[in-house]
C-alpha cells in the first residue's frame, strides 16, 4: 500500500523540506537553519517555490542532478494511476501531509481533498484507509476518519497488530535497506 499525500503530486514540485535538507547536507552546511530556509520559500506561490529551491542550491554550490531525476517529487497523477493499474493499492494520507495532532480540524477537508485527487487519477479505486503523515494523531481523529468513511488508520510505529487491534491505530511495516 502506498499511502499518497497530494498537493506536491498535482504540482510537479520537489518537497521543498526534503530538498532543503538535501542541498544542506550536500553543500555540508549544517549551519544553515533549515527552518528558516523551509518557511521562507513555503510561503511563496507554488510557481515561484522551483526557483526559489535553485536560487538557493546554486547558492550553496550544488548541482542540479537532485532536479534532474525528480529525486524529491512526490509521484505525478499519471503515476499513481500507473502503479495502481500495475497492482500497488493506492489509499489516503492528506492532501498536504498535515500534523493531524495539530490540525485534527482540517481533517475532513484534507480527506476530502486528498480522496478527490486521487478519484481523479485512479477510477473506480476505493479510498478507504489512511496513514497518519509523521504518525500524528489526536484522540478526536479516529471519529473524523469514521465520518468520512475511512475504515482504518496507520500509524508509523512498527511491529504486528493482534486480533482485536484499533482498526484506526494500526501498526506497520516499512521495507527499506533493513526491512
Amino acid at each position: 500500500t502506498l499511502y499518497a499525500t497530494t498537493w506536491y503530486a498535482g504540482r510537479d514540485l520537489p518537497v521543498v523540506n526534503v530538498a532543503v535538507d538535501y542541498l544542506r547536507d550536500a553543500a555540508g552546511r549544517p549551519d544553515i537553519d533549515r527552518d528558516e530556509v523551509i518557511a521562507a520559500i513555503e510561503v511563496l506561490p507554488a510557481g515561484e517555490r522551483l526557483a526559489a529551491l535553485r536560487r538557493f542550491g546554486a547558492g550553496l554550490g550544488v548541482g542540479e542532478a537532485w532536479l534532474e531525476t525528480r529525486q524529491f517529487n512526490i509521484m505525478s497523477a499519471e503515476e499513481l494511476a500507473e502503479a495502481h493499474r500495475r497492482g500497488l493499492d493506492v489509499q489516503l494520507h492528506t492532501h498536504r501531509h498535515i500534523d493531524v495532532e495539530t490540525e485534527v480540524d482540517a481533517l475532513p477537508r484534507e480527506i476530502e481533498e486528498n480522496r478527490a485527487f486521487l478519484g481523479a487519477a485512479i477510477h473506480g479505486a476505493a479510498f478507504d484507509h489512511f496513514c497518519y503523515p509523521s504518525g500524528a494523531t489526536h484522540e478526536r481523529a479516529p471519529a473524523l476518519l469514521a465520518a468520512g468513511g475511512i475504515r482504518s488508520a496507520t500509524l508509523v510505529a512498527e511491529g504486528l497488530n493482534a486480533p482485536g487491534a484499533d482498526p484506526f491505530a494500526l501498526r506497520r511495516f516499512l521495507d527499506g535497506r533493513n526491512v
